[in-house]
């Protein structure tokens, strides 16, 4: 009998050990619903530039863009910038920016102006952050944007770009990159050679032919 008994509370402890598990989770669940049911905003932050690129000594515009994707307003939005990158300098305005509400469905921006120094090659911007209260309750919510990348050139490597999208066209799309130019020109150069080598040795043949010619000429005036 004991044993039997010792056999029915150990069924029972596991089945409360397995039963446990299965509440907590639909527990969570349940928890995860209400959440995702909860009328609350969401911010959705993008970092982007005005200029195509960052050209040594000339300005170029960062532009942050919030747009509330959410089911209510996002109240009390506070945006953070960070650091600008090495080689670049803050021209005008700043990377901080607060907006009192961002209705649902709707976008708030904000800009400032940074000039290219010393900087040159890829660049990263990194993300900016972002705090807003999401729901009714004042809950605070936490966000960051995309990063920006731009790449930073000299005024002659702009000239270079141009010259080599002027080229790309005028080439019929057959020369896209400086080495396509740089060989091309080398293979003309062989060639005005080759060329002007033909042409030396034809002169100077055709030189001697004369020679040899007014020769033969001086001497059947002599036998005559």
């Amino acid at each position: 009998m004991a044993q039997w008994k010792a056999i029915l509370l150990f069924g029972l402890v596991l089945s409360a050990a397995c039963l446990r598990p299965a509440a907590a989770e639909e527990a969570e669940d349940a928890d995860d619903e209400d959440y995702a049911e909860a009328e609350r905003a969401h911010l959705i932050v993008r970092k982007w530039f005005k200029e195509e690129r960052a050209v040594q000594g000339r300005n170029l515009t960062v532009h942050l863009e919030l747009y509330n994707a959410g089911s209510t307003t996002a109240n009390s939005v506070e945006l953070v910038d960070a650091d600008i990158p090495e080689g670049f300098e803050l021209v005008e305005g700043s990377g901080r920016a607060s907006f009192a509400k961002v209705a649902v469905g709707s976008s708030a921006a904000h800009s400032y102006v940074v000039k290219v120094a010393a900087a040159e090659g890829f660049a990263t911007f990194e993300p900016a952050k972002v705090t807003y209260k999401a729901d009714a309750d004042g809950e605070e919510q936490t966000t960051v944007s995309t990063p920006a990348y731009v790449e930073a050139i000299t005024a002659v490597q702009e000239l270079q770009h141009y010259a080599l999208i002027g080229g790309k066209y005028a080439s019929l799309g057959m020369m896209r990159t400086s080495r396509d130019w740089f060989t091309a020109f080398a293979v003309l150069a062989v060639l005005g050679a080759a060329l002007g080598g033909n042409s030396a040795y034809k002169g100077v043949s055709t030189a001697r032919t004369n020679q040899r010619r007014k020769k033969a000429l001086a001497e059947l005036e002599k036998d005559a």
